[in-house]
C-alpha cells in the first residue's frame, strides 16, 4: 500500500502542489473570516486544533510546492496566522486572539519537523535530489 501511495504521489506535477498550496490558503482565509458554527464553539481548545493543523499542512503544502526557503515559508505563514488575527479582531462576528497565532506557530513547527520525514518516506526520489540541491533545504 505504501509503494502504490509513492508513486501515485511521484506522479503529482510540481503545478498541482502549487495550486493546491494556493487554493488551502484561500480556503484558510474563508475559514477564518466566517462566523463560527455553533457546535465548534462548545468543543474544548478545537480552535486552537484547528489552527495548528491547518498551519501543519499548508506548511507541508508549501514544502510540497517547492518553496526553497524554510524560513521564507515560516515566516510567510507566521505573517498571515497573525494577519487573520488582526483581521478578525477588526470583525463583529470573530475576535483576534494571540493563543491563535501561536497555534499557528506550533502547526508551522511541526509542519517543518515532519514534512521532511514524510517527504523521505512518501516521496524518496524527489527527497534524495532536493537534498542534493545547495540552498534547496536551509535559507
Amino acid at each position: 500500500m505504501l509503494r502504490a501511495l509513492r508513486g501515485a504521489l511521484a506522479r503529482v506535477p510540481p503545478a498541482l502542489w502549487v495550486s493546491g498550496f494556493w487554493v488551502a490558503v484561500l480556503a484558510l482565509l474563508l475559514m477564518a473570516l466566517l462566523p463560527v458554527p455553533r457546535h465548534l464553539e462548545s468543543v474544548p481548545f478545537a480552535d486552537k486544533m484547528e489552527h495548528a493543523l491547518s498551519f501543519l499542512v499548508l506548511t507541508g503544502l508549501g514544502l510540497l510546492a517547492g518553496i526553497t526557503s524554510r524560513w521564507r515559508l515560516a515566516l510567510g505563514l507566521l505573517a498571515l496566522g497573525i494577519g487573520v488575527e488582526l483581521v478578525q479582531a477588526l470583525t463583529s462576528w470573530r475576535q483576534g486572539d494571540v493563543a491563535d497565532a501561536v497555534a499557528d506557530a506550533v502547526g508551522i513547527g511541526l509542519g517543518l519537523l515532519l514534512a521532511p520525514r514524510a517527504s523521505l518516506l512518501l516521496l524518496p526520489q524527489r527527497a534524495q535530489a532536493a537534498s542534493a540541491q545547495p540552498g534547496k533545504n536551509g535559507g
